[in-house]
């Protein structure tokens, strides 16, 4: 009788022991999960940010007179790189993912504008967006103007 009441004993703090190892286990992969999603936001984010500086100097866009490459958009260029971008959308994907990239002229006129890339994800909930000015060289004119350019990633 005093076996079977010690072996009874034994049984039970083993499975209790199991469900608090098993109940840790899960707390503890949810835990991480949760840090894994935040940091996945975390680097979309700086990508995001980092595309500010780095559109502009695509050889796609940027500007380049007589081989050296100057602070601005050419307007040629961004009407090229609208129709490459439809050509090839499956490369640009991988590049840009889910964005909005618009450039438009702001001064001396508020004529032009260039949708370059638009790709909304299906599952996106909401956008950050960042707007700055850009300086913009139509080669057809010779002439500078300012423009805008505008950042916009669909986060989900």
């Amino acid at each position: 009788m005093k076996g079977q009441l010690a072996l009874q004993e034994t049984i039970l703090v083993v499975f209790i022991l199991t469900v608090l190892l098993i109940l840790g286990l899960f707390f503890f992969s949810n835990y991480q999960l949760q840090q894994i999603k935040q940091e996945r936001q975390l680097a979309s984010s700086e990508r995001f940010h980092q595309m500010i500086s780095t559109f502009p100097t695509l050889a796609e866009v940027s500007c380049s007179l007589q081989g050296n490459r100057e602070p601005c958009l050419d307007t040629l260029k961004l009407t090229a790189f609208q129709q490459t971008i439809k050509t090839n959308p499956a490369y640009y994907q991988s590049i840009f993912e889910s964005k909005n990239i618009t450039v438009s002229t702001y001064y001396p006129s508020t004529t032009q504008s260039w949708q370059i890339y638009n790709q909304k994800s299906p599952s996106s909930t909401g956008k950050d967006r960042i707007i700055t000015p850009i300086s913009l060289y139509s080669p057809l004119e010779g002439k500078y103007s300012l423009g805008i350019l505008v950042l916009e990633d669909y986060v989900a």
